[in-house]
């Protein structure tokens, strides 16, 4: 009990030596501490506390305003902060109003709705570029595929930073997250014999895209977008208009002798190549259940290691597959020589009256 009253004497003793300080104060003086007890009042804030944050905030700020301070620290943190979840569900809903491909949207909802957005249940202005780069490395995934989980990311941080649920003057956490060393694969290829055996028992449908894959090295993505105007049967090419190529720039691939003879009975349609975008799946669960093994990237790869080593003009080649001609002399020179290409090139369907050839361009 006698404590009690001690610290309550102690108590009122401050308060009596505060206010008596403040009765010694006169004119300009106590009118500013007057008005400074009444800016605090509603804030229920010492004036003792308010003077120490705001001389450690100008010391740190260097002898900038404050108020300046606040206002920009306001003016980059001005969004609407989402769950990521939500995010993710209208960047999906967005590429398919778009009209993006199947394939993309189904990658994209691999890495993100099955895997980010499960990792992490908060607001998406909350991750940082630490968070991203412990997640990746968590992952039981190679070099490339962690690079390709880390431009989804990406993709979904640009989307936020749009609409305005990030900072739209700034660059986005996962922007700062660095790209996994990819010292790239091994580049495997089909063989003439392998292909020309699959192409002895695919379907309509399976010849077909094997046949454009095979002697194009025309990306999936880029073939399943194939319509049948971009085929010039007359001037023997096809063109990859910018808006179906990955790299959105325009380009021609010739028609090769041999494909002229595949998409002869073909001549004179009209609309999609394609008309389902799972027909890239289904060619390649075919040519799985026949070889067994099928290489990443196998038709693309093909095409480009036997068409170098026939023309070997890797200018030439880099511009019909839309590749960088240093990648391709690097990745494609010299694993296969001048006879397998002309096997590759000779492969051709049975003689047909329906058959128009025409030279490639």
């Amino acid at each position: 009990m006698s404590d009690a009253k001690e610290a309550a004497h102690e108590i009122a003793t401050k308060i009596a030596q505060g206010r008596a300080y403040a009765k010694e104060l006169n004119g300009p003086d106590l009118e500013s501490y007057n008005a400074a007890m009444n800016l605090l009042w509603p804030h229920r804030l010492p004036l003792h506390s308010v003077v120490e944050e705001y001389l450690a905030a100008r010391e740190r700020l260097n002898g900038e305003s404050l108020l300046s301070a606040a206002k920009e620290f306001a003016r980059r943190h001005r969004h609407s902060d989402k769950p990521v979840q939500e995010v993710v569900d209208e960047l999906l809903a967005s590429k398919k109003h778009d009209g993006l491909s199947l394939r993309y949207i189904q990658s994209l909802r691999g890495h993100l709705k099955n895997g980010f957005a499960q990792a992490f249940h908060t607001n998406i202005g909350s991750i940082t570029a630490s968070m991203i780069e412990a997640w990746l490395a968590g992952l039981s995934v190679g070099p490339r595929a962690r690079n390709n989980i880390r431009n989804s990311i990406a993709t979904l941080f640009q989307y936020a930073r749009s609409h305005g649920y990030l900072p739209k003057d700034q660059r986005t956490e996962a922007e700062h997250v660095a790209r996994a060393k990819d010292r790239g694969g091994k580049i495997e290829i089909l063989r003439p014999q392998e292909l020309d055996k699959l192409l002895k028992k695919a379907n309509a449908e399976a010849t077909l895209y094997l046949a454009l894959g095979a002697f194009t090295g025309l990306r999936s993505a880029e073939l399943i977008r194939l319509e049948w105007h971009d085929v010039n049967f007359d001037r023997g090419h096809i063109i990859v208009g910018k808006e179906k190529s990955k790299t959105a720039t325009r380009r021609l691939v010739p028609i090769q002798p041999n494909l002229a003879q595949w998409l002869a009975p073909y001549r004179g349609r009209t609309g999609r190549v394609f008309s389902s975008e799972h027909s890239a799946d289904r060619t390649i669960e075919f040519a799985k259940s026949l070889l067994k093994k099928w290489p990443n990237n196998a038709l693309r790869h093909s095409y480009a290691t036997y068409r170098l080593a026939e023309t070997h003009d890797a200018a030439r080649v880099a511009l019909e597959m839309g590749n960088s001609q240093t990648m391709l002399f690097t990745n494609y020179r010299e694993l296969a020589d001048e006879h397998d290409a002309k096997a590759w090139f000779a492969i051709a369907p049975k003689r047909s009256k329906k058959v128009v050839p025409f030279a490639a361009a």
